[in-house]
C-alpha cells in the first residue's frame, strides 16, 4: 500500500471522528507530516500518533468555530481534573483555564500554541500538563505577594501626595473598597472576562478581538463600555453608601479613573 493511500485513509478516519469539523485533506496531511518523529519508522509512528486529536488541533489553530466549541466543551475541562489537587480556589482555576484559552488558541507570531501538540500522547493529557504548569505559576505568584488589604488597595488606587488625595484615602478607604468590588461583581460574565484578559493577563486589544472572533474596534468598544460601567456602578454605590456632595463623589471617581488599571488588577486577581 502506498504512503499516499495511508495518508488519505488517516485523514478520512480523523474527519469521521469530527464530522462537523472541516479541514482540507491536503492541509491536514501536511500538518500531520510535520509532526512525524524522525526516530521511528513510518508505520510505527502512525500507529502511535493520536491523529484524531491532531485533526482537532489543526482545526483549532486555523480558527474553525466548530473545533473551538469542541475544544471548549470536551477538552478544556481536562484542566478541572488536575487543578483542584494544587489547592487552587475556583477563581484561580478559572484564571488558569482563561490563560489556556489565550495561550493555546490565539496566534503567537502566526502560530497558536496548540500547534506544539505533536500527537505523541492524547490531547487531554497534554492540556492537563500545561494547566498544572500554569497553576503552579499562579501559586508561585500568589505566595510571593504580600496580601493586599484595604490600605494597600486604596494606596494603589489613589496614588498621589496632594492634600485632597490624603483626605480621601483617610476618609473613604473602606467605602471605596466595598463599592468597587460590588461594581465588579455586577459585570456580565463576558465583560468580567474582557477585563481579566486586558488588565490581569495584559492581552492587547488585537488578541482579545481574535479570541472573541470580533473586529478590533468591537473589542475596544466592549472594553471601554465595561470600564465605564465599573466607574458608573462604583459611583452609584458610593452615592448610596456616603452622605457627601456629588462634587466630592466625582473627586473620588477622578482618582479612581486615573488608577483604574491598577485597581482592576488587584481586585480581579484570584486569591488562595
Amino acid at each position: 500500500m502506498s504512503k499516499n493511500i495511508v495518508w488519505n485513509e488517516i485523514a478520512t478516519y480523523a474527519s469521521r471522528v469530527w464530522p462537523t469539523i472541516v479541514v482540507p485533506r491536503e492541509r491536514f496531511v501536511a500538518y500531520l507530516k510535520e509532526r512525524m518523529p524522525d526516530d521511528v519508522n513510518h508505520d510505527e509512528a502512525l500507529r502511535r500518533m493520536h491523529t484524531s486529536d491532531l485533526y482537532l488541533a489543526c482545526a483549532c489553530a486555523d480558527g474553525d468555530p466548530d473545533a473551538l466549541r469542541v475544544f471548549e466543551a470536551h477538552y478544556l475541562p481536562a484542566a478541572d481534573r488536575a487543578l483542584p489537587k494544587l489547592g487552587l480556589d475556583p477563581d484561580a482555576r478559572a484564571e488558569v483555564k482563561q490563560r489556556l484559552r489565550i495561550t493555546l488558541l490565539i496566534d503567537e507570531h502566526g502560530r497558536a500554541r496548540i500547534t506544539r501538540f505533536q500527537g505523541r500522547g492524547d490531547l487531554r493529557s497534554w492540556i492537563r500538563v500545561i494547566a498544572v504548569r500554569e497553576g503552579l505559576a499562579i501559586l508561585r505568584r500568589l505566595r510571593g505577594q504580600t496580601p493586599n488589604g484595604d490600605d494597600q488597595l486604596i494606596d494603589a488606587v489613589t496614588a498621589g501626595d496632594s492634600p485632597e488625595v490624603a483626605y480621601l484615602k483617610r476618609k473613604y478607604r473602606h467605602e471605596f473598597r466595598l463599592a468597587f468590588a460590588d461594581a465588579l461583581q455586577r459585570l456580565s460574565d463576558r465583560d468580567r472576562l474582557l477585563l481579566r484578559q486586558r488588565f490581569l493577563d495584559g492581552v492587547d486589544v488585537i488578541e482579545i478581538a481574535r479570541f472573541h472572533r470580533v473586529h478590533r474596534g468591537t473589542a475596544a468598544s466592549w472594553l471601554e463600555r465595561a470600564r465605564a460601567f465599573v466607574l458608573a456602578a462604583t459611583r452609584a454605590s458610593l452615592v448610596d453608601r456616603l452622605e457627601v456632595p456629588p462634587a466630592e463623589i466625582d473627586s473620588i471617581l477622578r482618582l479612581i479613573g486615573s488608577q483604574l488599571e491598577v485597581s482592576l488588577r488587584l481586585l480581579l486577581r484570584p486569591r488562595t
